[in-house]
């Protein structure tokens, strides 16, 4: 199953996720989990052991997830952080309606703290799939200066090949100018989150 977004981020890092459960969403759930206890971190825990996560996998995974919202809220600074997300992210259930909408409402807490900008790529876009990989920009925003996160299944890769890196970098840039703007991107996500969390 092809992952529905792709990121870049100056400065700052993003996500870990497994096969249900992609990307920042992913990140921003698990964050949110913590806050509102055990019972809403066990859904996600069942969610990582059904994509064949051992049970010492899934505890890191899920430390590493809590930890990071603690370091960025530590930092006297945000990374800048732009999201493309494929519009069949907001349809996207599997099965757990609940899990989607509290993704999507955590992504409109982020954007409205404003290092976050979020892009969806429509359905009527004539390109192939975005792809979940991230590009970091570590200190200046420049290609010797970047390196890609890549999500593949449940492994997770790390790549500083300029070829590589330049052949993202160009998809990205033609998929984010042809995407929706950010505020109607941003009255999708919200209308989906409401609609899911009153269903």
């Amino acid at each position: 199953m092809s992952a529905p977004s792709a990121a870049q981020s100056q400065n700052g890092s993003e996500s870990s996720s497994d096969r249900l459960l992609s990307g920042i969403l992913a990140l921003l759930v698990a964050e949110r989990e913590e806050r509102l206890g055990n019972e809403e971190a066990r859904k996600t825990e069942l969610l990582l052991a059904d994509a064949g996560l051992s049970t010492k996998e899934i505890a890191a995974r899920l430390e590493t997830r809590a930890l990071r919202r603690k370091v960025l809220e530590a930092r006297g600074s945000r990374p800048d952080a732009r999201v493309i997300l494929d519009e069949s992210v907001l349809l996207r259930t599997q099965g757990r309606p609940d899990v989607l909408g509290a993704q999507l409402a955590s992504v409109i807490e982020v954007m409205e703290e404003g290092w976050l900008t979020v892009r969806i790529a429509p359905f009527t876009l004539p390109n192939p799939g975005i792809g979940n990989w991230e590009i970091f920009y570590l200190g200046v925003e420049d290609i010797e200066h970047a390196v890609l996160y890549r999500e593949n299944s449940t492994k997770d890769e790390i790549i500083d090949d300029q070829v590589g890196l330049e052949r993202h970098l160009a998809q990205w840039d033609k998929i984010w100018h042809a995407s929706i703007d950010e505020a109607r991107s941003k009255e999708m996500i919200e209308t989906r989150a409401n609609g899911l969390r009153h269903s």
